[in-house]
């Protein structure tokens, strides 16, 4: 894997796709970065810094062993195209599983009040965060995971 030499990656990728466990540890490392990113505290200030940063290294670690988790079905299947497969299922289940946040989200805001929502959230902390932000990525994972065994199953 090159962190920084694209001159030897382009080289790599002119010969040919990449090996499923190259592109894994591509893949691994960009949706790292991405899940940083999202989930980086805004106000490094704030007295819940530290919670902040143990919901990031939560969150990081949810994606990058959901991703492994996945990458494994596939590697008991056929062990083809597992980049490809995932983020084409990681659009329609994700769209479903933010659908299905909506639709039991704003119900719930009308019916209990945006402030006993907060004022909850506030009484959880961190815990609750980081809790409430595993049990999403595992269900989400936990989706992709079925597909992609019933893809790389097949046959």
């Amino acid at each position: 894997m090159y962190l920084w030499n694209t001159r030897s990656l382009v080289e790599d990728l002119k010969r040919g796709p990449l090996p499923e466990l190259e592109q894994l540890k591509y893949f691994l490392f960009s949706s790292a970065l991405a899940a940083m990113s999202a989930a980086m505290p805004s106000d490094a200030t704030q007295p819940t810094f530290l919670p902040a940063w143990a919901a990031v290294v939560t969150e990081v670690s949810f994606v990058m062993l959901g991703i492994i988790w996945c990458f494994r079905s596939n590697a008991a299947g056929d062990n083809r195209d597992f980049v490809a497969r995932f983020l084409a299922l990681h659009v329609p289940i994700g769209l479903r599983f933010f659908a299905l946040i909506f639709v039991v989200g704003v119900p719930l805001v009308a019916i209990v009040g945006s402030t006993y929502l907060l004022d909850l959230n506030e009484k959880a902390g961190a815990v609750g965060v980081v809790a409430t932000g595993a049990l999403f990525s595992f269900i989400f994972y936990w989706r992709v995971n079925v597909r992609i065994r019933e893809i790389s199953h097949v046959g």
